[in-house]
């Protein structure tokens, strides 16, 4: 029977998110999987708050992908072609317990 993990975490710089299984497990480097929308899509997400994704996974060994994503982001300037490719506005975010009650 399969059975999962969530564990979420803060600390002064950075939220955590883990979440893990002792499923059937992939290959990460696999095509399929490489291509595949779901993890696309979260890297891009993560990507636009400076986030990383890391997933560790093996066939029949189950699976974990770990998130962080920093609290305090440097901040863009106007034509700022690092971030996404387009021109971005000033921001910064550096009081997160005013957005969302994190500390």
């Amino acid at each position: 029977m399969a059975a999962a993990c969530v564990s979420t975490g803060a600390r002064r710089d950075a939220i955590r998110l883990s979440v893990s299984d002792n499923g059937v497990g992939f290959d990460p480097e696999s095509d399929q999987i490489k291509r595949g929308l779901g993890f696309i899509s979260m890297k891009e997400r993560l990507r636009l708050v400076e986030g990383d994704l890391q997933i560790y996974s093996q066939p029949l060994r189950g699976t974990r992908i770990e998130v962080r994503v920093p609290l305090k982001r440097r901040v863009m300037r106007k034509n700022d072609n690092r971030a996404n490719g387009r021109s971005a506005t000033p921001f910064r975010w550096d009081n997160p317990g005013e957005a969302g009650g994190l500390e």
